[in-house]
């Protein structure tokens, strides 16, 4: 899709007052075009590398083609996160699910340089992981992308915290019910047997539950 027809789209989609959530980059739309378009929520940080490009593909299938300049220090990525900034774009960085890509290393790499500075910039960052859950016994993907991004990213754990519960909620437009803990809003609770904000990863220790108000233990 091309600029025009991502923002034909946001505007149909703002009237019904519905939230508008596309990837990175919409070939050829830059991430710029797609936050100026209104766009709320830009999935993947490793697409906003296509900001640089001096071409953008109009096939989206190309879109995890490499690109061999990558430069973090380039400053249309500053001016990028002050759009996304100045339109209060989320970012749903999706950084872990390319950690193990054999085929492309460069794709985990920018996606943790682009979080990292929309990070330095205060560009809102939500916690998505684009991985399924196929194993029970293993570590819930969410968990694996906090803990991505306080060892990779930087973030403190208090903002991960923060991006994975009330920015979450803003995303899908439930922040007024969800996402934080408030009078009137649902009972939606996780109680920790360690502190997470000496290690995120401690998220995923879990003592129990709370859902809609009723407990869950293990």
């Amino acid at each position: 899709l091309d600029k025009t027809e991502v923002s034909r789209i946001v505007v149909a989609a703002h009237k019904q007052n519905m939230k508008v959530w596309a990837h990175a980059t919409v070939f050829p739309a830059r991430p710029s075009e797609i936050s100026l378009a209104g766009v709320d929520v830009l999935s993947h940080s490793t697409l906003l590398a296509w900001e640089a490009e001096k071409v953008v593909p109009t096939d989206a299938t190309l879109r995890y083609s490499k690109q061999e300049d990558f430069d973090i220090n380039n400053a249309v990525f500053t001016k990028l996160m002050e759009t996304l900034k100045t339109n209060n774009a989320i970012i749903d960085a999706t950084v872990n699910v390319y950690k193990n890509n054999s085929k492309d290393t460069t794709l985990f790499q920018k996606g943790v340089a682009l979080t990292k500075l929309a990070y330095q910039k205060k560009v809102k960052i939500g916690v998505g992981t684009d991985m399924s859950l196929n194993d029970l016994s293993a570590v819930a993907p969410i968990f694996q992308e906090m803990v991505t991004l306080q060892r990779e990213v930087g973030m403190k754990p208090m903002d991960i915290i923060r991006a994975a519960t009330i920015v979450n909620a803003e995303m899908i437009g439930k922040e007024n019910r969800i996402g934080s803990i408030e009078v009137g809003k649902k009972a939606n609770i996780i109680v920790l047997r360690l502190n997470p904000l000496l290690d995120i990863e401690n998220c995923s220790n879990i003592e129990y539950i709370i859902k809609n108000g009723k407990v869950y233990k293990k």
